[in-house]
């Protein structure tokens, strides 16, 4: 709460009208960072998996 309040309070007082165009593009660059790290997460998983199978299994061989 209290970095909202702080990230808010600068933006209100400085362009008062644009409040909502700054909050909204902020919103949306934090669902899509947000979107983009678990899309990361899972292209890491589905990534490392079948490697690490093949590598194990051309070691084994």
């Amino acid at each position: 709460m209290q970095q909202i309040q702080y990230q808010a309070k600068p933006s209100r007082p400085s362009k008062p009208n644009s409040t909502d165009i700054e909050t909204g593009s902020k919103s949306g660059l934090e669902y899509i960072s947000v979107s983009h790290v678990l899309g990361f997460l899972l292209g890491l998983i589905i990534t490392a998996v079948p490697l690490g199978i093949i590598v194990t299994f051309y070691a084994l061989l």
